[in-house]
């Protein structure tokens, strides 16, 4: 296998990516709403928190602590998407 195969294959990976990211967005506004209806907070500590210690468990050594800083800044990411919907 050359470059441009694993390339090719990194493309392949980095769309699915782009897919499940546009999936856990339209969730994450479905979570807004709720949380607007209910009057809830958008930052939970306990479940980003725990989501974090998740993530660190499911990896290998090597990239547990890439993959908690690219959950931080996709949990990040939601709850700015959050607040922009409540604060319409």
């Amino acid at each position: 296998m050359d470059i441009s195969d694993h390339r090719k294959r990194i493309d392949e990976i980095d769309s699915e990516l782009i897919r499940l990211l546009d999936e856990r967005m339209d969730i994450v506004k479905e979570i807004a709403e709720y949380k607007q209806a209910h009057g809830l907070e958008v930052f939970d500590s306990a479940r980003e928190q725990e989501k974090l210690e998740a993530v660190g468990a499911q990896s290998s050594e090597e990239t547990a602590e890439g993959n908690k800083a690219l959950f931080r800044l996709i949990m990040d990411l939601s709850k700015e998407h959050q607040r922009k919907m409540i604060e319409k």
